[in-house]
């Protein structure tokens, strides 16, 4: 199966500017609660002159790259960060679950953002949604858990 064919399948593919030269694989959510209208890189920074050639030997803060998923509203971006694979986070209330497949996750709430984190193959994953109303969670934790399960390889075109 060539790129293209898997890229299509992806309902989110869509060719992220800006990205062309970092050189890991990576997942997206493939599960979004609103219709997903763009997908667009929110920021990137590689921090170190040149990354490693496997995601295994990299370094916690060799980068960062956050792409995020618009919808039609203001309401409706999500960020996904995604960085070199971080050791133990803690947070304010910090709650641990679990992943469908098992993976360890948690899950964090300060009033002004909703972050789910947990790591996968060297990389660590966060959904991170920015609050419009103070103490006012815009999504459950059962819905951020059921965008985590759908994350798939975003192949590029």
């Amino acid at each position: 199966m060539s790129a293209c064919n898997q890229n299509d399948e992806h309902p989110y593919a869509q060719n992220i500017e800006g990205i062309d030269d970092f050189p890991y694989e990576f997942k997206l959510p493939t599960h979004m609660p609103y219709e997903v209208e763009r997908v667009k890189l929110f920021h990137y920074d590689q921090r170190t002159e040149e990354l490693p050639e496997k995601s295994s030997e990299l370094e916690p803060l060799d980068f960062n790259l956050e792409i995020s998923l618009l919808g039609t509203s203001e309401e409706e971006i999500v960020i996904t960060q995604i960085e070199p694979e971080l050791g133990n986070r803690t947070g304010s209330n910090e709650q641990q679950l679990e992943l469908s497949n098992g993976t360890e996750a948690k899950y964090f709430y300060n009033g002004s953002s909703q972050i789910l984190t947990w790591n996968d193959s060297g990389l660590s994953y966060d959904i991170i949604v920015y609050l419009p109303e103070q103490d006012n969670e815009l999504y459950s934790v059962e819905e951020l858990i059921k965008i985590a399960n759908s994350f798939a390889t975003y192949y590029r075109p």
